[in-house]
């Protein structure tokens, strides 16, 4: 799985030959296609695993910060230690994967999935937890004052949304985030709910550090996608 990780991520998905990745690893045809039925299989299980690893890693970002705005900008500071320990190629490999193959398989669709929807979810988390925001777009301090059977129960804990497992990844559905809500902080009428439009815009920030990685050097980059995201965050906190 090394070899394959290393060839198909750095140099391409499409244009590394299985018979490279075999000859790279010592492999056999058969034992690639026993384990995992095609180069797609093999792509979906490398990236699968790189997304067990990018999940703890992150896991560990939120778990040492100490404020909502923190565990939001973990993201970046996540980057930044995944980038230094195991990020070997200079583009997203979800994204590379995702550009390089039209038409994916079922298998390999499903993981690309899986991780947009592990940044979706953790994103809107923090963003409630930063707006003050229950799913539904009701404000924690004005629902407090409900009967429990009116709010629908306890307030959901933004924090422990955050720091879930990668056990969770595609629990919840995606965010439909509008442009018009992304520089409206104070305004999420008609396009969803402010924590919304936040984890929106975070998403957009992130995606953006990632293609700017390609154009100046990793720790730049991340540190000004970082700066970003404080920015934005501020700017809806202070709303």
């Amino acid at each position: 799985m090394d070899s394959a990780d290393a060839l198909l991520f750095v140099h391409g998905v499409i244009s590394t030959p299985v018979d490279r990745i075999l000859k790279n690893a010592q492999a056999s045809p058969p034992s690639l296609y026993s384990h995992f039925g095609s180069k797609e299989g093999l792509i979906a299980a490398a990236l699968r695993r790189r997304l067990y690893i990018w999940t703890e890693v992150w896991n560990a970002e939120i778990a040492a910060a100490d404020s909502p705005q923190g565990r939001a900008l973990a993201l970046w500071d996540a980057l930044s230690t995944y980038q230094g320990e195991h990020m070997t190629e200079r583009w997203c490999a979800f994204s590379g994967a995702a550009a390089a193959i039209e038409h994916p398989s079922a298998q390999l669709q499903e993981v690309l999935d899986e991780e947009t929807q592990l940044l979706r979810t953790r994103l809107l988390a923090a963003a409630r937890e930063i707006t003050g925001e229950q799913p539904g777009g009701e404000r924690m301090a004005e629902a407090s004052g409900t009967s429990s059977s009116q709010a629908g129960g306890a307030p959901e804990s933004g924090a422990g949304e955050v720091s879930g497992t990668s056990e969770g990844v595609g629990a919840a559905g995606k965010v439909s985030g509008t442009s018009a809500g992304v520089g409206s902080p104070g305004s999420a009428a008609g396009s969803g709910s402010r924590a919304e439009a936040l984890a929106s815009a975070l998403m957009v920030v992130y995606t953006g550090t990632m293609a700017l990685m390609l154009r100046e050097d990793y720790p730049t980059a991340i540190a000004e996608g970082r700066a970003s995201a404080q920015a934005l965050i501020e700017a809806f906190a202070g709303a």
